[in-house]
């Protein structure tokens, strides 16, 4: 039996959830791929559960990221949607939908992501923004992009987070729990696409 401790340090899962509280009470295992930076602040989770041996896959994000160039009325409208989506507190709502499982190989993208074993993975929360690189140098990272994963069990939550994993592994390629967040955001871009 997994036991998972709760972890949290997220703005999303410090303050009340419900959509992972959701989770938590209607699946048995749940691991949520999450990308976090300043100016994307709102939530866009990439979900996949576990429920008596059954795999499912959701997406929650919004739908007006990109609103571009649009006719006025237009423009102004998803603006208007867009706040909306921002000001809403994560929950199975409308942003919430179930995500097609690429050739409906649910099991393998469970199987893949678990095999790796995250809840054990050190994460880089706290650490500095450098390392050091092979050759000597010091590779710094401000600015950048951090993953969150959030592993939901029915008794707990724990959050794993890594700041610029792609660019750090580039970088300074000596970190395996890194590598390992990188192999899951692979996994969840292969796997997984909204059905909107």
């Amino acid at each position: 039996m997994l036991l998972i401790t709760p972890f949290f340090h997220s703005l999303y899962a410090q303050k009340h959830n419900p959509l992972l509280q959701f989770l938590q009470n209607n699946f048995d295992s749940v691991i949520v791929y999450h990308r976090y930076s300043a100016w994307r602040t709102e939530p866009h989770y990439e979900i996949v559960a576990k429920e008596n041996k059954r795999t499912y896959a959701f997406i929650y994000k919004n739908p007006y990221v990109y609103i571009g160039a649009q006719p006025g009325i237009m423009k102004s409208r998803l603006i208007k949607e867009a706040l909306l989506f921002k000001n809403t507190v994560p929950d199975t709502n409308r942003y919430l939908v179930p995500a097609r499982v690429y050739n409906e190989k649910s099991d393998s993208l469970w199987h893949t992501l678990t095999a790796a074993d995250f809840w054990n993975l050190n994460d880089s929360l706290g650490k500095q923004n450098s390392c050091n690189t092979p050759g000597g140098g010091i590779f710094s990272s401000y600015d950048a992009e951090e993953v969150r994963l959030f592993f939901i069990t029915r008794t707990a939550i724990m959050q794993k987070s890594f700041y610029d994993p792609e660019e750090f592994d580039k970088a300074c390629s000596d970190d395996i729990n890194r590598k390992k967040v990188i192999a899951a955001r692979k996994a969840f871009a292969y796997y997984l696409t909204a059905q909107f």
